[in-house]
């Protein structure tokens, strides 16, 4: 009785599209939101609550940091960073 030959060409497929798996999943985990944005122009949606106003925006490495002006006339400094672990947020009162 004759055994069936194994193809060779399957573990080569199988390692080739584990290989190339890996480098799509490293290049989309590697890109966040603010990096599309800013690299590859991609789109950042920032929400501010009812009766903010934007007053500027910048950029600090990959970090964007916005500039608000709150309903009761203060201004926050709010840093949106990369990967969203650490959130800055610096409150300016003014006293007159």
């Amino acid at each position: 009785m004759n055994k069936p030959k194994k193809s060779r060409l399957w573990p080569s497929i199988l390692f080739i599209g584990l290989v190339i798996g890996l480098i799509v999943l490293a290049l989309l985990s590697g890109c966040t939101s603010n990096e599309r944005a800013r690299s590859w122009g991609g789109t950042e949606v920032v929400a501010l609550a009812q009766g903010e106003r934007v007053i500027n925006i910048t950029w600090k490495g990959v970090d964007m940091w916005v500039l608000v002006e709150l309903p009761d006339g203060g201004k926050e400094f709010r840093e949106y960073s990369a990967w969203g672990m650490m959130n800055g947020k610096i409150i300016i009162r003014e006293v007159k």
